[in-house]
């Protein structure tokens, strides 16, 4: 056990130092692509080392709470000299910051199936991103991706299942809070998608429960949301030329409310 988490953080190490490397490229497609990688590849590193902490948390079978952490992230890349020559760059800015005061992690897996559990006390977390371009092909074509969200609560828990393989498979995760406040807001205008999401509310209880099915390369997803002692209001809308989503919410005492998303 302690062998395979210790190469767990070795490689998420390796991945860490991969993903910093900057690399530039006369062609734009090329720079954002390289841009994509970078960012899934820092994914790939992130869960190494949480596979890490859940390794040697299965070492004692008894429930031992984990020191809650603390990340800080910014990342800047307006690409101006982009937008001045038509190219077809977006120009990116996002900043977050999440801490914990204690955490628990439980993880089981097989070929076909694995679950995770994860538990923190005192979860807080704030994330403000913009993505914008100007031009597409030389041609005027302006797309701006903003989002923002903020959250606190008191207790937080997520449970994840996914049983299948890369091509067919279904998961779904059911996340709880006590004693939660958030305030969320994401928008995308462009010629091709408009979008709006935003929600505000304080609940003593509040869940969700995420379902997914994929079948080579068709998805559907399901939310379902609920909230007791609430005072909450969403709203969401989605449209684009493979994929469409609508959502609401609306409760004060209890609230209900649901999003359903088809990709394909």
């Amino acid at each position: 056990m302690k062998a395979d988490s210790v190469a767990c953080k070795t490689l998420s190490n390796e991945y860490k130092a991969l993903a910093s490397r900057s690399l530039t490229f006369n062609i734009p497609t090329l720079n954002d692509r390289q841009y994509r990688i970078s960012k899934e590849i820092m994914d790939i590193a992130n869960y190494l080392t949480k596979s890490a902490t859940l390794i040697e948390s299965t070492e004692n079978k008894q429930v031992q709470l984990q020191p809650g952490k603390k990340h800080f992230t910014k990342y800047a890349n307006l690409n101006l000299i982009s937008q001045l020559t038509k190219q077809s760059r977006y120009s990116y800015a996002s900043i977050g910051y999440k801490a914990s005061f204690k955490e628990w992690n439980k993880n089981f897996n097989k070929k076909y199936f694995n679950v995770g559990v994860n538990a923190t006390i005192l979860d807080g977390n704030f994330k403000s991103s913009i993505s914008a371009r100007i031009w597409k092909k030389k041609k005027f074509d302006p797309r701006v991706v903003l989002s923002s969200e903020a959250s606190l609560a008191l207790l937080s828990s997520t449970v994840n299942a996914r049983v299948g393989n890369a091509k067919i498979y279904a998961s779904a995760r059911a996340t709880g809070q006590v004693g939660v406040a958030y305030a969320t807001c994401k928008a995308v205008l462009s010629k091709k998608e408009q979008s709006f999401e935003a929600g505000v509310g304080v609940a003593a209880l509040k869940g969700e429960t995420r379902c997914v099915f994929s079948v080579m390369g068709a998805k559907v997803t399901l939310t379902a949301q609920g909230s007791i002692g609430s005072a909450e209001a969403n709203l969401s809308y989605r449209f684009s030329s493979r994929e469409w989503e609508i959502g609401s919410k609306l409760g004060f005492i209890a609230g209900l409310g649901f999003k359903i998303n088809v990709s394909y």
